[in-house]
């Protein structure tokens, strides 16, 4: 009876194995991240500074924040946070891309 008991568990060890190894090999992506400074010039807001993840849209310094943030939402990045910056009327955003929250 053990030997029955063994060879089942190895059969199943066994046959358990690929899914194991096929699972290992596609993890998910990781989120990606970003902040970024938009400025007031005048009487628009331009992007003053922006820090992102590999991947990212590039968003060029002196951009229309505007376009920044259209171009960030549209490439799958949320905005998580928001502060406004009041010395110097700068808005800060915080944004991640988590391929899970779809």
């Amino acid at each position: 009876m053990k030997r029955i008991g063994a060879m089942l568990v190895s059969i199943f060890l066994l046959m358990l194995a690929p899914n194991l190894q096929s699972e290992a090999k596609h993890s998910p992506p990781l989120p990606s991240a970003g902040v970024m400074r938009c400025s007031l010039n005048g009487s628009t807001y331009i992007v003053t500074a922006a820090s992102l993840s590999t991947g990212a849209p590039s968003i060029p310094v002196s951009s229309s924040c505007g376009q920044a943030l259209a171009d960030l939402t549209n490439a799958g990045f949320e905005i998580k946070d928001t502060q406004f910056e009041q010395n110097s009327l700068s808005l800060v955003y915080t944004l991640i891309n988590s391929p899970d929250s779809d």
